[in-house]
């Protein structure tokens, strides 16, 4: 139970925050601080500190405006210290983090009167390695063949443009104007300029680095082990997870998790636990191994187990490349008797993959796990020699990124073919299978098939490794409920049953400040013809040429007919969003209205959410069509089936909870603070017609309704 003392002090840190800003207090804030305060302050805990009990998440749905940083952080940031646990924030994007650490953590420090310090989190590929980028710049008229084992890699020498870039990064950690961050470099880094001179956790030889002190990763490591506030994002803390958690951030077990913009997580988890591989591609990159492993065997001197385990290697992956020409002949003579999509691209019904491609699969598995353990044994050796062998150290410098490098790709490799060995369940199970398919890669030279493997829940993987080992938790977002319910979120996320749920509403007047209409040439798009025609007529009726408007459409095939149709004149004030980067769209349109002119904005479900055009620079928002996917991505596709299997109903279940979700974000576009005024028109006459409209409808916000 939340102690009196500890409820004082959130209370009075928050007087002081309103009184320091001058703000107004809000009810829904105070309901969100006190519904915070009250889950984790009341987590039991035994004699070690550790928690008892099932009570230790809440679930916040909290509306635009109300405050939810502020909130989170003044109800979590007192109980996390007086438990003497680190608190995690963990936001969508490296972009929300930065807002935390530079803008509302340091306010709430100056505000609150709570003494408490922070760090920010990222991985090891959002800093330079000194190490690599020294190598680069040592080879920069020839890397040589030593470094060049895989083909999406080579690289003979660099230019003088990218030589120049790095010379001044390398200048600029010596001179301390620099901290090594991505993020802080003073100009934009294209991927290919900047992934060459950073590193992952299986190529980073740690303290056994030359630049180990002065390593800008290890440096913000360092302040993060101390800070009271760890400002993470999503996919840190599923990789911390993966690897058993605490290997990158604090334990679960010592960690109250803060995940803001939470609607996020199950999609980050899908996408971090699948698995994929291109035959040709791998058989390409493994016939190169000997190469590498040919040019190191000697070179470690007097330490023959090392050479021994080296020369064994080769063959192994020979091995392995002959199954992948067996896996090569089943996987096309399979795709010729398979439904396709459009895309080329093939899905195993159930997950079940065809006995005689399971078999190699079988193969491949247990050989790559052979090449991984070597390389891992090598790998682990000439570390450990390393570190009492000054001679070997620059071998050791120069080889052990590209054995890691290949170990990742072999550890990759396998778990894809470990998914494909194993045999499904009954469709009727309760446990949702793994969703298994083909995708044919066409390029230069012959076709390759990339094999996918992911699964289509990930309740059961986030109930495991997160939410039964965390101290306490908070989930919030603005779309967390989905036609007026929490059934969504509970199914994916897999919540433990004492999680407690609450909506905080909006301050918004949104009765008084905006409509929600529906005019009366709104059609049904089921007849895609006649929509798209009706789209051009009400698009031209209903854009005011002097206001500032965004049309979100489910399709980019029908933007581009409908854009191609309109008038000239309309036409010329239209942006589109494959026309320019999202940041680049935004600050083109803010740029118009400032300058007198009217703006419209094309675009795609994408900017649903995570755009904010306050004021002025949003009057009107057109939702072309109820934002339903059509479940051609194969994860979907497998999930609606499965279910199916189960007798219940996806489209109930999945597909109208989804598309509410994703409607209430795409009008949430428009009012963005409390003076916005404006209007939500929708063109989709369905929410008028069927029984599913108006339950999306009532989960809207109160705005003024206005039909035909």
């Amino acid at each position: 139970m939340l102690s009196d003392d500890l409820k004082q002090r959130i209370q009075d840190a928050y007087r002081l925050v309103l009184k320091n800003k001058g703000f107004r207090p809000r009810s829904g804030q105070r309901q969100m601080i006190a519904e915070i305060a009250k889950t984790l302050g009341g987590i039991q805990e035994d004699t070690t500190g550790a928690r008892l009990g099932e009570s230790h998440i809440c679930v916040i749905e909290a509306g635009t405006g109300t405050g939810k940083t502020l909130s989170y952080l003044l109800a979590a940031l007192p109980v996390a210290k007086e438990k003497d646990k680190k608190l995690v924030v963990s936001t969508a994007t490296v972009l929300l983090q930065e807002q935390l650490v530079q803008k509302d953590l340091p306010d709430l420090f100056q505000h609150s009167g709570i003494s408490f310090s922070f760090a920010i989190a990222k991985g090891r590929g959002r800093y330079l390695c000194r190490s690599k980028i020294e190598t680069l710049l040592d080879n920069s008229v020839s890397l040589g063949p030593e470094m060049t084992l895989f083909e999406d890699e080579l690289a003979a020498k660099l230019d003088n443009e990218t030589a120049t870039l790095y010379q001044q990064m390398l200048v600029s950690v010596d001179e301390g104007r620099w901290d090594g961050d991505r993020d802080s470099w003073p100009d934009s880094l294209a991927s290919s300029q900047w992934i060459p001179v950073t590193t992952d956790h299986r190529q980073c030889t740690n303290r056994q680095c030359a630049y180990f002190k002065e390593c800008s990763y290890f440096i913000a490591r360092k302040a993060m082990v101390d800070a009271d506030v760890v400002v993470a994002n999503h996919d840190l803390v599923l990789s911390d997870l993966a690897l058993g958690g605490g290997a990158l951030l604090p334990s679960p077990a010592e960690t109250i998790y803060v995940f803001d913009e939470a609607h996020h997580l199950p999609d980050k988890a899908l996408s971090h636990f699948n698995y994929q591989v291109r035959i040709k591609a791998s058989k390409q990159w493994l016939e190169q191994g000997p190469k590498l492993l040919a040019q190191l065997t000697g070179q470690i001197g007097y330490f023959a187990e090392i050479d021994e385990q080296l020369k064994q290697m080769p063959e192994m992956q020979k091995a392995i490349a002959e199954n992948l020409v067996f896996a090569l002949e089943i996987v096309s003579s399979i795709t010729e008797n398979l439904e396709t999509t459009d895309d080329r691209q093939w899905r195993f019904k159930r997950g079940a993959v065809p006995n005689d491609l399971r078999v190699i699969a079988k193969n491949l598995a247990l050989q790559y796990a052979r090449v991984s353990a070597a390389l891992t044994s090598v790998s682990g050796s000439m570390l450990e020699k390393s570190k009492d062998d000054l001679e070997i150290k620059p071998i050791v410098d120069r080889y052990f990124p590209r054995l890691a490098l290949m170990l990742g790709r072999c550890q990759a490799a396998g778990l894809l073919w470990q998914s494909y060995a194993q045999e499904e369940e009954m469709s009727t199970s309760a446990k949702a299978p793994t969703a298994r398919w083909i995708k044919q890669i066409d390029g230069v030279g012959p076709v390759d098939f990339e094999l996918w493997s992911s699964p289509i829940m990930v309740a059961d993987l986030l109930s495991e490794i997160l939410w039964s080992e965390c101290f306490g938790a908070v989930l919030t977002s603005a779309t967390l409920t989905a036609v007026n319910q929490f059934e969504r979120t509970k199914m994916r996320m897999g919540l433990p049953e004492g999680t407690q749920y609450q909506v905080v509403s909006s301050p918004f007047n949104y009765r008084q400040n905006a409509s929600f209409e529906v005019p009366k040439g709104a059609s049904d798009p089921r007849d895609s013809e006649h929509f798209t025609q009706m789209l051009i007529e009400q698009l031209q009726l209903l854009i005011e040429p002097q206001q500032a408007t965004l049309v979100i459409f489910t399709a980019r095939q029908q933007m581009h007919q409908v854009f191609n149709q309109l008038d000239v004149d309309l036409k010329r004030q239209v942006m589109m969003q494959d026309d320019y980067s999202k940041q680049m769209l935004v600050k083109k349109h803010c740029e118009r209205v400032d300058s007198g002119e009217g703006s419209v904005i094309f675009g795609l479900a994408s900017l649903s959410e995570g755009i904010d055009l306050p004021g002025n620079y949003l009057n009107h928002v057109i939702i072309v069509k109820l934002p339903f996917t059509v479940p051609s991505d194969p994860v979907e596709a497998a999930l609606t089936e499965w279910l199916t299997d189960q007798g219940r109903n996806p489209f109930w279940e999945i597909s109208v909870p989804d598309a509410s979700i994703r409607l209430k974000q795409a009008c949430g576009r428009l009012l963005r603070s409390e003076g916005d005024k404006g209007k939500i028109t929708l063109l989709d006459r369905r929410i008028l017609t069927k029984s599913y409209g108006k339950a999306m409808m009532d989960a809207l916000p109160d705005y003024q309704r206005v039909i035909g």
